[in-house]
């Protein structure tokens, strides 16, 4: 019994060390990851002449993108529900200078591709920053496992179908012949 309870909170001790050391290292280097890759893909798009190195549109973007990277390790979930909650920020209607330069790219497809861009480094970023945090891999990993289960159940219960249905075909050929 003494020993069970020593191995139970070993394994919430090594749990914690992991969770609190590593895993918020990996999550927001993941994430940090992402915005670079997202970075540079709207400086190819100023290569390819799309859009002016000089621009207050591509210094804004690229400003803020940057800041993604500079400060990931600052965001966590509990930051983030503060933040919405204390300074009463409307997601919908709230004009920064990222989505304002966004809107003054004057080329439609450009404007498009750097959109998607940079939203997808925002996504990237809320996703690990929810993963870095407990209630956060409280809700992913059941869902994880759930699926999992589901897809395995799903698989299992098909193949036995086609057990079923084998079987039942050759039992009607039988009663034919």
């Amino acid at each position: 019994m003494a020993v069970e309870a020593i191995a139970g909170i070993l394994t919430v001790l090594a749990f914690a060390v992991v969770f609190y050391g590593p895993w918020q290292w990996i999550c927001t280097d993941m994430a940090r990851q992402k915005a670079f890759e997202k970075r540079d893909a709207i400086f190819d798009i100023a290569a390819r002449g799309d859009l002016d190195f000089d621009s207050e549109e591509y210094r804004n973007i690229r400003d803020a993108l940057e800041k993604l990277i500079r400060y990931a390790h600052e965001f966590t979930l509990p930051n983030f529900v503060y933040i919405l909650l204390v300074y009463g920020i409307d997601v919908k209607s709230a004009k920064t200078e990222l989505f304002s330069s966004l809107e003054n790219v004057e080329n439609e497809a450009v404007k498009d591709e750097m959109t998607r861009h940079v939203l997808t480094a925002f996504m990237y970023t809320f996703i690990w920053t929810f993963l870095r945090s407990a209630i956060g891999l409280l809700v992913v990993l059941p869902l994880f496992f759930g699926m999992k289960m589901f897809k395995d159940t799903k698989s299992t219960l098909l193949n036995a179908s086609k057990l079923v249905q084998a079987e039942a075909e050759a039992v009607d050929h039988l009663k034919v012949s």
